[in-house]
């Protein structure tokens, strides 16, 4: 950035001679005339351009290089590849690209799934479950459950979001039922005396799928002109309203 009080006095010369010395495109040398209004305004509205054209490459070649690692599976930790397509989404969000976004988080909350099942399966047995999933942390496997359940819920929430803002209302509460469906499984599973852990865990998710169906209302439209659902997996005109799952919330919990 260069800056200046009069554009003549700035010459060619100076310039050229600045962009070698900092091996710079002639495109991100930015100047600005301070004494002029309008040539001020259209200097700020470059450099934010400049900015955000960087950001993007940067953002785009870190997702890159990073889906580069998941799509070639050259590790066998579940934890990186969850972590890997996590912040490959995070990127994608970042460039607005909200389609790779979600195809990525929906990708890690999948593979997280993979985790979960092992906890069903073994049905309560965490010392063979630690010893499954591989982890190298040495934590109790109850925390290792705690640990699932709150990467699930970031997951859920981002995934949410996506689709309740992208107008997929439909596809939204679809995904919270699979969601609510599979983690209230874990009842059966652990201590009955924290048990009452998880129902609070349990609550948690259905306040916040609350809240984000009533911030994202402006995109629901009429529940004449949705499908709800199809023969085999119905949903009904409550589930499309907040104000249901706070009372599922209230009754239930």
């Amino acid at each position: 950035m260069m800056r200046s009080f009069d554009a003549d006095d700035i010459s060619e010369d100076r310039m050229i001679a600045l962009r070698k010395r900092a091996e710079l495109d002639s495109k991100y040398l930015i100047t600005f005339i301070q004494n002029d209004a309008s040539e001020l305004k259209q200097s700020l509205n470059r450099l934010a351009s400049t900015f955000a054209e960087l950001a993007n490459t940067y953002y785009r070649d870190e997702g890159r290089r990073i889906k580069t690692r998941v799509e070639k599976k050259n590790t066998n930790s579940v934890e990186l590849n969850i972590r890997y397509c996590f912040k490959v989404a995070v990127y994608a969000e970042f460039r607005r690209d909200w389609a790779e976004a979600l195809r990525f988080y929906e990708d890690a909350y999948h593979t997280l799934r993979e985790v979960y099942n092992l906890v069903l399966t073994i049905n309560g047995h965490f010392s063979v479950f630690s010893q499954m999933i591989g982890t190298t942390t040495r934590l109790p496997a109850t925390q290792r459950l705690v640990e699932i359940k709150t990467v699930a819920e970031q997951l859920h929430f981002k995934i949410s979001t996506l689709l309740l803002h992208g107008g997929k209302v439909i596809e939204a509460v679809k995904w919270f039922r699979q969601h609510n469906a599979s983690y209230r499984k874990l009842t059966e599973v652990g201590a009955p005396e924290v048990m009452f852990l998880h129902w609070e865990w349990m609550s948690r998710q259905f306040l916040v799928f609350s809240e984000l169906l009533e911030t994202s209302s402006v995109t629901i439209q009429s529940s004449s002109s949705l499908v709800l659902g199809t023969a085999d997996n119905p949903l009904t005109e409550w589930e499309l309203i907040p104000a249901y799952h706070y009372q599922v919330v209230f009754f239930n919990f």
